[in-house]
């Protein structure tokens, strides 16, 4: 509202057969936090400095049916999806962590030790990233056992970032896999 843009999807206005598949109900069909996207010259910046950042990503998801799509990204992607939309930050701290398992936790061990595979290989690919994952992981484990987490500046910013680290994380992984 109160804007101008070139391209306008509003997906609260179409039928169900109109509305562009995305390839998750929940999303498409019911609850969606942002309806409308509108691309200008406020938006175009951070939609352009996001594209060029995640380039990689990108190229990888052009072949959806290749299997480290399949596998590794779609699926990633698809958790991280959930998370921004879930309005409670207790799920969504327990569904970045689970992009984490999902990133770093090998098939065969899943529920032993997932902590260990995690910060390993975030160890591996990105060690700066260790102080944040001990904060969220003590999130997860606070959230776990209360049942709740107080809705404050740093919660959410954790959440933000741990969003942004979950992705570089992704892209860092599919670089290291590249040169193998």
């Amino acid at each position: 509202n109160h804007s101008q843009g070139c391209y306008c999807w509003n997906v609260d206005e179409k039928e169900a057969w109109e509305r562009i598949p995305d390839g998750c109900l929940f999303l498409s069909y019911g609850y969606r936090g942002v309806s409308k996207m509108w691309f200008d010259t406020r938006s175009f910046g951070g939609i352009e400095k996001f594209i060029n950042q995640n380039i990689q990503i990108l190229e990888y998801l052009s072949n959806p049916w290749g299997t480290k799509n399949i596998n590794e990204i779609a699926p990633t992607i698809e958790i991280l999806s959930s998370a921004t939309q879930i309005p409670d930050l207790g799920a969504k701290i327990l569904l970045l962590y689970c992009c984490l398992e999902h990133l770093f936790v090998p098939e065969k061990d899943i529920r032993t030790d997932n902590k260990k595979y995690i910060l390993g290989g975030i160890n591996a690919i990105r060690p700066d990233l260790i102080p944040w994952f001990n904060r969220l992981y003590t999130k997860r484990c606070d959230y776990a056992h209360k049942g709740f987490v107080i809705k404050d500046s740093g919660t959410i910013s954790l959440i933000v970032e741990s969003m942004h680290n979950v992705v570089k994380l992704l892209t860092a992984k599919l670089s290291i896999s590249e040169k193998t």
